[in-house]
């Protein structure tokens, strides 16, 4: 069972990459996810934000910037209430999770997390700026 939890993982971690990393990054980024050293790198990478293509990134007005905002905005494109999550935050990194409150959890604290909803392929990320 716990084979099957980390294949399944792994599946969604790649579709983030697929979907969302710039095309110079994204074999990195796969052979980084291999091994938990290996993904610590990743995760520290993410705070920055710069591996995510430029085409996909949305700013949010600061007056906006907070989680009830966003998650609003998330719904609004048919994000549902469950969300997959990589984060520089290990309590919840890896981990499929309710959006309201994972949202509440990582807006404003500046740790690297990408939320992803797979059925809309709607992302959120959160970084350092």
């Amino acid at each position: 069972m716990e084979q099957y939890i980390h294949l399944k993982i792994m599946e969604h971690e790649v579709e983030i990459i697929e979907n969302f990393f710039k095309s110079n990054k994204k074999g990195r980024a796969k052979e980084l996810l291999v091994t938990a050293k290996k993904r610590k790198k990743l995760l520290n990478e993410f705070s920055h934000g710069n591996l995510f293509e430029d085409k996909y990134i949305v700013s949010i007005k600061r007056e906006k910037q907070n989680p009830n905002d966003i998650y609003n905005c998330l719904k609004a494109n048919g994000a549902e209430e469950t969300c997959f999550v990589i984060s520089e935050n290990l309590n919840i990194d890896g981990k499929s999770l309710d959006l309201k409150k994972v949202l509440k959890e990582i807006v404003g604290y500046g740790m690297g997390t990408i939320i992803y909803c797979k059925s809309t392929e709607t992302a959120y990320f959160e970084g350092e700026g």
